[in-house]
């Protein structure tokens, strides 16, 4: 089994969290930023790298902190491994667009380019996101 860590970025602005879909494959379902840890980064280095090439966003975010970590088994999604799971909270000081697109040219799993709709829905009303990524939502609201 192989162990892999991994960052998740929940990205609030005025009452509003950041999600996104992905263009061409809408049945990976609602998603907040987030990938594996390369080789030798930490966990905060790991996060700003994946919102930036997910997002386009960098330098109007603030690190408000760790939500939450667990290790999850990941044998449930038919995959051999356990992760190290890490859900951080920044807010989005500038105002940002209320939605756009954005494309990842270099997908960590060597899949190529990923194109991406975000856009922004109502913290207190958030929809389910997929996987484990809504689990420290809650936390969020404190």
């Amino acid at each position: 089994m192989s162990y892999k860590r991994k960052v998740y970025a929940n990205i609030t602005h005025a009452g509003r969290l950041l999600v996104f879909r992905h263009v061409d494959y809408p049945e990976a379902g609602l998603q907040v930023q987030g990938g594996t840890e390369e080789t030798g980064e930490s966990f905060e280095a790991a996060l700003r790298r994946q919102v930036r090439e997910e997002t386009g966003l960098g330098d109007g975010l603030e690190l408000a902190g760790l939500v939450g970590e667990q290790a999850r088994d990941m044998s449930d999604f038919g995959m051999d491994e356990t992760q190290r799971q890490r859900f951080y909270h920044l807010v989005c000081v500038e105002t940002p667009p209320e939605r756009w697109l954005h494309t990842e040219e270099h997908a960590s799993d060597g899949s190529g380019s990923l194109a991406f709709e975000f856009y922004w829905v109502d913290l207190d009303d958030a929809p389910g996101l997929a996987g484990v990524q809504g689990i420290f939502i809650d936390r969020l609201k404190e």
